[in-house]
């Protein structure tokens, strides 16, 4: 009585889009989505690990869409420069602490200063 129509379907292309900066991406040995482990602005590498096989590897500007461009780049310079000189004035700090420490503690064993 009553037919089904036929719908015709029409092929279409699968399109690979490239993976976007600062996210994951699939892993180029099985295809499972990879964990980002690490994004380096300086350099334009992001740093990935595979969560079904292990396999670990680095994607560049050229292998993203929306990579940092030159500005971008710039101020992460700044501020991981500004980071390492913030890390090292502390260490410096933490050291001189320390041997204040030391140096007190030599003077009360000596008897010169006593404790407070």
């Amino acid at each position: 009585m009553f037919r089904k129509r036929q719908v015709q379907e029409t092929p279409t292309a699968a399109v690979k889009r490239m993976p976007s900066w600062g996210q994951p991406a699939p892993c180029p040995n099985c295809g499972v989505l990879g964990v980002l482990l690490h994004v380096d602005p300086v350099n334009v590498v992001m740093h990935l690990r595979c969560r079904a096989c292990g396999t670990e590897w680095q994607l560049g500007e050229g292998d993203v869409e929306n990579a940092p461009n030159a500005e971008q780049r710039a101020r992460a310079r700044a501020l991981k420069e500004e980071e390492e000189a913030v890390r090292g004035a502390r260490l410096a700090a933490a050291g001189a602490e320390a041997d204040w420490q030391s140096f007190r503690e030599k003077l009360e064993g000596e008897g010169i200063e006593e404790a407070r």
